[in-house]
């Protein structure tokens, strides 16, 4: 399956950062943080904890108010994943898992080392 990158804006607890959301080839990208249409940007961010552990890819859907995507986290070699933290309080430890974009949501992804010395 081919895969398409585009950079989002991501706030995580150490600060603003860039980081490449994977989309599946065929996936809409929505419109990109600063774009236009309706206010523009992603109704939904994420962070990842901790930093460089893995990353979040948009499985199906957009990122627009009002839609439905499934999204699924992918630790980076070493790692796996934990759960979901959730801007709420929530957490969750699905994955993939479809998230409905009511508002705009923020939520962090956590990853946990394979090996603990």
């Amino acid at each position: 399956m081919g895969m398409k990158t585009m950079d989002i804006a991501l706030i995580g607890l150490a600060g603003f950062a860039v980081y490449k959301l994977v989309m599946a080839k065929g996936a809409e990208a929505g419109v990109p943080p600063g774009g236009g249409g309706n206010g523009g940007g992603s109704a939904l961010s994420a962070s990842i904890e901790p930093a460089g552990s893995g990353q979040a890819i948009l499985v199906s859907g957009t990122l627009q108010l009002g839609d439905t995507p499934t999204i699924e986290a992918i630790p980076a070699a070493g790692y796996i994943f934990d759960y979901w933290e959730w801007d709420w309080g929530g957490t969750n430890a699905e994955n993939p898992i479809a998230v409905t974009l009511t508002r705009a949501i923020t939520v962090i992804v956590h990853f946990s080392p394979l090996y603990v010395a």
